[in-house]
């Protein structure tokens, strides 16, 4: 996969609520013992949040007035701008300057320490 190559040598950040979207996805497309196998085999940094971050991804969500906007979408999109991190993704939601290429789901390449 192309995306896998890009990211191979990046810090990933994932937010605990897309590893859950990742995870039912997989569960619904493929079957539950893949789904089982990536949550045993996956490592990623757990972000922890805080009251003001989460004031900002619901300032985020209440600022659109079209329909079918996901709440999480808009934490991701926040932790984007927040982290200055890029998003792989397919969803149509996203403003380019976040996308490091469209994938699937959506994971932040950042660049930090474990």
């Amino acid at each position: 996969m192309i995306i896998a190559r890009e990211i191979a040598d990046k810090s990933l950040l994932i937010y605990k609520l897309v590893v859950y979207e990742i995870l039912t996805l997989i569960s619904r497309r493929m079957d539950q013992d893949v789904a089982k196998s990536i949550y045993n085999d996956i490592s990623f940094m757990n972000l922890y949040t805080t009251r003001e971050l989460e004031a900002e991804y619901f300032r985020e969500f209440l600022s659109y007035d079209k329909k079918n906007i996901s709440l999480v979408d808009c934490v991701n999109l926040t932790l984007a701008k927040k982290f200055k991190a890029k998003i792989a993704t397919f969803d149509r939601f996203y403003p380019k300057e976040f996308l490091v290429q469209n994938t699937g789901f959506a994971i932040f390449q950042v660049n930090c320490q474990r």
